[in-house]
C-alpha cells in the first residue's frame, strides 16, 4: 500500500477492489489500544491496510527500517481533502459519520473544490448498533467506491470490521475526525505544528475536557511503548549492553566528583550539574540496558538480577566516590571546605539516582507485566480450541 498522498489516491480512483477491503489511518491512540485491549485487537485484525496518520509513528516506522522510508505522514483530514478534490467522476464515493448538518456542509464544500465529485450517498454517525444491518443495506445500495468511516474510534473500527464480509464492495477508510475538518466545522493544527509533530497539542487546546484525559492516558502509554521497543530493537542497545559501559560511566564520575576538591566553589558549579547528569544518565541507561538483555519470550521483561547487579555497581560507585573525597581531604586540609560541599551535592546525586533507579525499573516491570497478561489473554483461548 503506497503512503503518500498522490500514490494512496491514485489506488482509490481505480474503483472497487476486488473484495472489501479495511484501511485505517492509524495514529498513536489506535496503537495504544491495539497493544493494551484484546477486543479491540481481535476487532482490528481485519484491517487490511494501517496507514501512519501522526508523526510520532511515521518517526518509528523510519527508525525501524534504518532510514527514511516515509518523509511525511498520511494524515486523515488532509488525505480526504486531497483525495476528493481530484477524484474523477467515475469514482463513487460514499460518507458515513459525523451529524446530518456536518454531512451537508461536507457536500457542499467538497463538491465546491470539485464540481464533478460524485456523492452517491451518506449517512449520519448517531446510529446504534441494532441499526447495522439498516445502515448496511443502503451503503449496498448506493454501490460506492469508496466508503469514508468517520465514526471515531472505536466505533468506526467495530463497523468497518463487521461490515466487511457485508458490503458488497468498495475501500472502507477510516479517517476519523477528518470530516468536522473538511466540513469546516473544526480548525486543524497549523503545518508548521503538524509537521513537528504538535498537531495533538493544537487539538488539546481546542477541547481540553474531551481530550485531556485521553492524551494523558495513551500518549504517555505511547511513550512507553515506544522507548520499550528502542531498547530492545535499537543497535545502540548492542553498545549498552557492554559491561566496559559500567566502569567507564564509574570512572567518569569519580573523576569528576575529584575534580570539585581542586577548585573554588562557583567555578565547581558547572562541574556539579555535569556531574549528576553524567551519574544518573550513565547508570539508568546501564540498568534498562541491562533490563533489555534479559527478555522472556520477546517482551521487555527485565529480571530482579539484572537490576540488582545494576544497583549494587551504582552503590558501589558512590561508596568510593564518598570514601575517596575525604581521603583527598586529609592529604590537603585547604580543601576540605570543598570536599564538604562535593560530598553534599554527590549524596543529593546518589539519592536520585537510586530514585530514579526504581521509577525506571518499576515502570519498565510494570508494562512488561502488562505485556504477558495481554498476551495471556490473545493466546489462551486459541491454545483452549486447539486443545479440544
Amino acid at each position: 500500500m503506497p503512503t503518500s498522498y498522490k500514490d494512496l489516491s491514485e489506488v482509490f480512483y481505480g474503483g472497487a477492489p476486488d473484495k472489501p477491503t479495511i484501511v485505517d489511518f492509524t495514529n498513536t491512540h489506535i496503537t495504544v489500544l491495539r497493544l493494551t485491549d484484546s477486543e479491540f485487537r481481535r476487532c482490528t485484525e481485519s484491517v487490511d491496510h494501517f496507514v501512519p496518520d501522526s508523526m510520532p509513528l511515521t518517526w518509528c516506522v523510519n527508525l525501524a527500517a534504518g532510514k527514511t522510508v516515509m518523509p511525511d505522514r498520511v494524515y486523515g483530514p488532509e488525505f480526504m481533502n486531497r483525495c476528493l478534490r481530484n477524484s474523477p467522476a467515475h469514482v463513487r464515493h460514499y460518507f458515513l459519520g459525523a451529524s446530518e448538518d456536518c454531512l451537508a456542509d461536507l457536500i457542499k464544500e467538497t463538491t465546491r473544490l470539485n464540481p464533478q465529485l460524485n456523492i452517491c450517498g451518506s449517512h449520519h454517525g448517531y446510529f446504534t448498533q441494532e441499526e447495522w444491518p439498516r445502515v448496511l443495506e443502503q451503503i449496498n445500495a448506493s454501490g460506492p467506491d469508496v466508503i469514508w468511516v468517520g465514526l471515531g474510534t472505536p466505533k468506526q473500527q467495530e463497523f468497518s470490521s463487521w461490515a466487511k464480509d457485508k458490503v458488497r464492495q468498495g475501500w472502507l477508510l477510516n479517517v476519523g475526525f477528518a470530516f468536522d475538518v473538511n466540513a469546516g466545522r473544526k480548525s486543524d493544527a497549523p503545518k508548521w505544528m503538524q509537521s513537528v509533530g504538535l498537531t495533538w497539542l493544537y487539538r488539546l487546546a481546542s477541547e481540553p475536557k474531551r481530550l485531556g484525559p485521553r492524551y494523558a492516558k495513551f500518549n504517555s502509554l505511547f511513550l512507553l511503548y515506544a522507548f520499550e521497543w528502542f531498547m530492545t530493537n535499537h543497535w545502540l542497545t548492542g553498545l549498552l549492553r557492554q559491561s566496559w559501559l559500567l566502569l567507564l560511566g564509574l570512572l567518569a564520575t569519580m573523576v569528576i566528583f575529584l575534580t570539585w576538591s581542586m577548585i573554588n566553589l562557583p567555578a565547581s558549579l558547572p562541574f556539579i550539574g555535569l556531574a549528576i547528569l553524567s551519574f544518573v544518565g550513565a547508570w539508568t541507561g546501564s540498568v534498562l540496558a541491562m533490563a533489555a538483555s534479559e527478555q522472556e519470550e520477546d517482551e521487555f521483561a527485565p529480571s530482579k538480577k539484572g537490576l540488582n547487579i545494576a544497583a549494587v555497581v551504582g552503590v558501589i560507585g558512590v561508596i568510593l566516590c564518598l570514601l575517596l573525597l575525604p581521603l583527598l581531604g586529609l592529604i590537603d586540609p585547604g580543601a576540605r571546605w570543598s570536599v564538604a560541599v562535593a560530598s553534599t551535592a554527590l549524596s543529593f546525586s546518589a539519592t536520585a539516582y537510586l530514585a530514579l533507579l526504581l521509577l525506571v525499573g518499576g515502570v519498565v516491570s510494570f508494562v512488561a507485566r502488562r505485556n504477558a497478561a495481554a498476551r495471556r489473554r490473545h493466546t489462551e483461548p486459541a491454545r483452549a480450541v486447539m486443545s479440544k
